[in-house]
């Protein structure tokens, strides 16, 4: 029968310790009061004027131009709009691009009335507080010994990479400073993710919620089939949000799916029919959510221009090796000791080894689908030190004659070897942290703008007609669509349509000679552009005077200082003069 089958063994369950529940709540609090102490920082310094010419953000500097890109998503829904537009390229293209998360935040903003940045940082602390309630969960249906769950937890949520410890330790000689992924993707930190971004917070909640729920629909328990049914078609309904704001989590989740079954096969000596029926329902419940995506992202320009220059190939192996850690060298010596191992244990085994194999296939987003990896690093680290390195502990203490409780005391030895291993497991998060309040405190771009520059963009907030084109450098243009609504002609890398032919062309507008005046405003006329920002950044690349032609306006200026002014030029259309 579907709910006889055989599953490896699993400790017998034991109630939650106070100790326990308390140590995880403090732990909890005090990593998602610390992941936004940046921020938190940047906004203090705003208050007091710590910066008198500048204005923070609210985002922290490392990917500020990708927060700026979530800022327009949110903008526009809390304008009303559910099917969102790419305001990063001058083309039109079809509104059929849906994003529920920044949807739902937008719409937070239009009945609250509360400023887009705020919501979104605000978003931050609550998923991140939920995600930590569903990672709790998720330890807990792991280990079930006292010790084992808060070790399983703390690593959840503080695993980094190797490099952090030797970038902690690296002003002392001799100390290398190496280097790997971990410290540029968040989407591999849950503590990096809480600093930076709330959609990757979401992201985990689904993927975290929907292993959950197949766990359930693959427990070797005796359940009746429409209670792993119904387990399966709620995997399959958070895979359908995953899918709307974050597909490329999907795929990797999708390669568990159907992993984890050859693997209980394996174990019990098997075909897994019973565990891929399940697959199969939750399977078919995702599929219609990325027919739509594949659709979108075929028929919209826009978005198969996003797809197409959102090159992000996976690490070379070394550097893969050092940015999981750790957990990779632990894991792997779990997967050496099956029979220790349960059904949830294995259902992690299959989400780290087809993630491994999937961001290895000849596609251009393979680093995209290692989001979430570090969950299955963790918990199956947790069990290579529970389940082999103490009992190794165990028989050498035996060996040398000496008497040793481990036996009973199991799961607090286990977490013991956790705390004392930290810091090369656990370093890279403060190291990340660090970083980044250094970066915010430094009061520079891109957390920090210039207030003539925000100024010039309240001008074109409240002055600029609903549909016009912003020309500007890549520096002020990637800012244009979440401070003013409007498009700008060149902004982030992937969104903006050629976006690196585009780059080159505003390098020439701004520092041709007037012999090319004429495709100056041939192009213009191409991108139909309204008006041509002029800041520090643009004068920056090149000679070029707006103020010297006869076809732009000034319509604005901020001040006199060259290293600060700006000034924003309208277009005038006349006919196009030829070369």
């Amino acid at each position: 029968m579907e709910g006889d089958v055989q599953a490896p063994p699993s400790p017998a369950p034991q109630p939650v310790p106070g100790w326990e529940l308390v140590a995880c709540l403090l732990l909890g609090l005090v990593v998602l009061a610390g992941s936004q102490i940046p921020t938190f920082w940047g906004f203090r310094a705003q208050n007091r004027g710590l910066y008198p010419d500048q204005v923070f953000n609210g985002a922290p500097a490392t990917y500020a131009d990708e927060a700026a890109t979530y800022w327009s998503w949110m903008r526009q829904a809390r304008d009303g709009r559910f099917f969102l537009t790419d305001l990063y390229t001058p083309e039109d293209h079809p509104r059929n691009y849906v994003n529920l998360l920044w949807w739902t935040l937008g719409s937070v903003c239009r009945l609250t009335g509360w400023s887009v940045v705020a919501v979104y940082s605000g978003a931050r602390i609550l998923l991140g507080a939920l995600l930590m309630l569903l990672l709790f969960r998720l330890a807990g249906r792991l280990f079930a010994r006292p010790g084992e769950r808060l070790a399983c937890f703390l690593v959840l949520l503080l695993a980094g990479g190797g490099e952090g410890f030797f970038r902690l330790l690296g002003p002392l000689p001799g100390v290398p400073r190496l280097g790997s992924p971990a410290w540029w993707m968040p989407e591999i930190s849950t503590f990096f993710s809480l600093m930076l971004f709330p959609h990757f917070l979401a992201g985990f909640l689904c993927m975290v919620a929907g292993t959950l729920a197949m766990i359930r629909a693959w427990s070797p328990e005796t359940l009746p089939a429409t209670r792993r049914a119904w387990s399966s078609v709620g995997a399959g309904l958070a895979l359908v949000l995953l899918t709307f704001f974050h597909p490329y989590d999907a795929v990797s989740l999708m390669g568990a799916l159907w992993t984890a079954p050859l693997l209980f096969g394996l174990s019990d000596r098997r075909w897994p029919f019973p565990e891929w029926k399940q697959s199969s329902i939750a399977s078919a419940v995702w599929l219609p959510s990325f027919l739509y995506n594949l659709a979108v992202f075929t028929v919209n320009p826009a978005m198969r221009a996003w797809d197409e220059q959102n090159l992000m190939p996976t690490p070379i192996p070394k550097k893969l090796i050092i940015c999981l850690g750790a957990g990779l060298v632990l894991s792997f010596l779990a997967l050496l000791a099956p029979r220790k191992l349960s059904r949830a244990h294995l259902v992690m085994a299959a989400w780290l080894l087809s993630t491994l194999v999937i961001i290895h296939l000849p596609l251009r987003f393979q680093r995209r689908m290692m989001g979430g990896i570090q969950f299955p690093l963790a918990a199956l680290g947790v069990a290579g030190v529970a389940y082999v390195a103490v009992p190794l502990l165990q028989a050498l203490l035996q060996f040398g004659g000496r008497r040793a409780g481990i036996p009973n005391r199991s799961g607090e030895a286990c977490l013991a070897l956790v705390v004392l291993m930290s810091p090369g497991w656990c370093a890279t998060p403060v190291y990340l942290l660090l970083d980044e309040w250094a970066n915010i405190r430094s009061g520079t771009y891109p957390a920090w703008l210039r207030r003539e520059e925000v100024a010039a963009f309240r001008f074109l907030e409240k002055r600029a007609p609903p549909d016009s084109r912003i020309l500007a450098s890549y520096d002020m243009g990637n800012w244009v669509p979440p401070y003013t609504g409007l498009r700008c002609v060149l902004g982030h890398y992937a969104l903006t349509i050629d976006s690196d032919g585009k780059k080159r062309d505003i390098e020439t507008f701004f520092s041709a000679g007037t012999e090319r005046d004429g495709w100056r405003r041939e192009a213009l006329g191409r991108w139909n552009v309204g008006y041509v920002l002029f800041t520090a950044y643009e004068r920056a690349l090149g000679a070029f005077d707006p103020s010297t032609r006869p076809w732009l306006g000034e319509v604005f200026a901020a001040g006199d200082d060259p290293a600060r002014a700006v000034r924003i030029y309208g277009v005038r259309r006349e006919p196009v003069a030829a070369d």
